[in-house]
């Protein structure tokens, strides 16, 4: 049997955890009726902003997540040797990715994770998704992992 023991570069190293976190929030968010789970339905962007605007926040939301990819691999580039960063990057992509995909089928994100005792801060509370928790996880290590670089000089 062949072993086959190749380790990824971290341009597919994005590509693969984008694809992961991508693939994790359409298959939750598919799931839903098979476990009894209740979805809000967002038609704006974060806590519900500009619900009102419909087709400008698709744009918006399409055309930020591919100037994200695009940024992306040009930053890859200069940072080859960064697993880190690639793996935030690929994160946030996916979790982009996955909030475009549901405005363009659907015209709004389909959140369905609600954190306890945001209704106490917001009308209707907060509801997020996976693509979220994605998308703020893989900012939050592009910008530990930026700190973490700027630190050792």
């Amino acid at each position: 049997m062949m072993k086959i023991s190749r380790r990824l570069n971290t341009p597919q190293l994005c590509a693969a955890a984008a694809a992961l976190s991508f693939l994790a929030d359409r298959i939750s968010k598919g799931s839903l009726a098979l476990f009894g789970c209740r979805a809000h339905f967002n038609g704006g962007i974060s806590f519900g902003l500009f619900s009102g605007a419909g087709a400008a926040v698709t744009g918006f939301s399409a055309g930020a997540a591919a100037a994200l990819v695009v940024a992306a691999f040009a930053l890859l580039r200069r940072r080859e040797s960064d697993k880190l960063f690639s793996c935030g990057l690929g994160l946030a992509i996916g979790g982009a990715l996955g909030n475009s995909a549901d405005r363009l089928l659907f015209g709004c994100v389909k959140d369905w994770i609600f954190v306890p005792f945001s209704h106490l801060v917001l009308k209707g509370g907060l509801w997020i998704n996976i693509a979220d928790i994605s998308l703020c996880a893989g900012a939050a290590v592009v910008v530990l992992d930026l700190l973490r670089a700027a630190k050792r000089g």
